[in-house]
């Protein structure tokens, strides 16, 4: 779709207005929210046509409107855009560290100009659960198997869990931050190292982003190779 302002029901309004205008338009669906230094951008989808709506919004003062309040699965996306450029959520639903456990050597790394990480890593929060014979079991980051480390900590009553919560960001590689500056040749290489079992979905999903930047077309061969590769 078209690259476009927030959509009507999101902004310029008051956070007030929007929130109830977003609630009454359960028809558009999040399908992701991502940045870049200046901007936070987020992908909606009509439930009834199907159309693809693309949104963006400028951050002011480190500050965008949260989408968390009416979409709660934004707040995974509202977290680790803080852990990664630094913007903050207003109203965000739920502001603590997604991907940055305290080990960087800097705040912020996609920020223009990230901050040094000179404190020590503060133990993970979770969210406190009330009641009787509640109790907590934590299980990871390190599994059996092959299966990637996230670290699960579950609040069980008796057989019942209550909550369930995943933190992640265990084996966070900041590819994006050395694609940074590259051609976009060097930065296939990294886009393709992305996971090892969707090497051919990531680097033709970057060939079809850098074409559809530089307004150029693949040609036939290219284009049969990539049918032949996805198979």
């Amino acid at each position: 779709g078209e690259a476009r302002a927030w959509p009507p029901v999101i902004a310029p309004r008051p956070a007030r207005e929007r929130a109830a205008a977003l609630a009454g338009a359960p028809e558009l669906e999040l399908l992701g929210l991502w940045a870049d230094p200046t901007a936070v951008h987020a992908l909606f989808r009509e439930t009834a046509d199907g159309a693809f709506l693309l949104a963006s919004t400028v951050v002011e003062s480190g500050w965008y409107p949260a989408l968390s309040p009416t979409r709660p699965a934004a707040s995974w996306f509202e977290r680790m855009i803080h852990d990664l450029w630094g913007h903050s959520a207003a109203d965000g639903r739920d502001s603590r560290a997604w991907l940055d456990h305290g080990k960087w050597g800097q705040s912020a790394p996609l920020s223009p100009r990230p901050p040094g990480n000179l404190g020590a890593a503060e133990p993970p929060e979770f969210l406190p659960v009330e009641g009787d014979d509640i109790h907590q079991i934590a299980v990871g980051p390190v599994h059996a198997g092959i299966i990637e480390p996230g670290h699960f900590r579950f609040h069980a009553q008796g057989e019942t869990v209550v909550r369930l919560e995943i933190r992640l960001g265990y084996v966070h590689k900041g590819t994006l931050g050395l694609m940074r500056g590259k051609s976009p040749r060097a930065a296939a290489r990294f886009a393709a190292r992305l996971s090892g079992d969707s090497t051919v979905a990531h680097a033709i999903a970057f060939a079809h982003a850098a074409e559809a930047a530089a307004f150029a077309e693949a040609p036939p061969r290219a284009r049969a190779l990539r049918a032949v590769m996805g198979e």
